[in-house]
């Protein structure tokens, strides 16, 4: 029920239900990221991928955070109004599943590399032409918190 541009609701969605599933996909992305870091690609030193990889090597998941459930938003790679139909639509999503008791986190490390990575969108299996726009690990909370995370004052100009 997301807005888009035009009403095109050009987002499509591929929810990973099994736990088992996502582990594995978790470990493409680990592989991703050591593929990067022996490559001595920037993108690894800018996002901390060596940490991360360290982690996963160590038993500790911090690409999908033992989430038990993934869901992927994708649209054709054409479709220019996609990303910002795929975004609202996540961020629905967000306050949606939230409001239904359920946790959620956007997992950008796996979305960047379902979009460079050949082993994850095979194991994937998007839509032939579509791209990954974003992805959400989807669970039951951990924690709950009693009050919003500290905000900065928005920036805003009065004319």
């Amino acid at each position: 029920y997301a807005p888009s541009g035009h009403n095109g609701q050009p987002v499509r969605w591929t929810v990973i239900q099994d736990a088992g599933d996502v582990q594995h996909m978790a470990g493409l992305v680990a592989d991703w990221m050591e593929h990067l870091i022996h490559a001595q690609n920037p993108l690894a030193t800018a996002l901390h991928m060596e940490r991360v990889a360290k982690a996963w090597e160590d038993g500790f998941d911090r690409i999908c955070r033992n989430a038990p459930h993934l869901i992927v938003a994708s649209a054709d790679k054409a479709d220019r109004t996609a990303p910002t139909a795929a975004t609202i639509a996540l961020t629905y999503l967000e306050l949606a599943a939230h409001a239904m008791g359920a946790g959620t986190c956007w997992a950008g490390y796996f979305n960047m590399a379902a979009g460079l990575w050949p082993p994850l969108q095979e194991a994937l299996g998007l839509p032939s032409g579509d791209i990954p726009l974003g992805t959400m690990m989807v669970g039951h909370p951990r924690y709950r918190y009693q009050r919003l995370a500290a905000r900065r004052a928005p920036t805003i100009t009065w004319r």
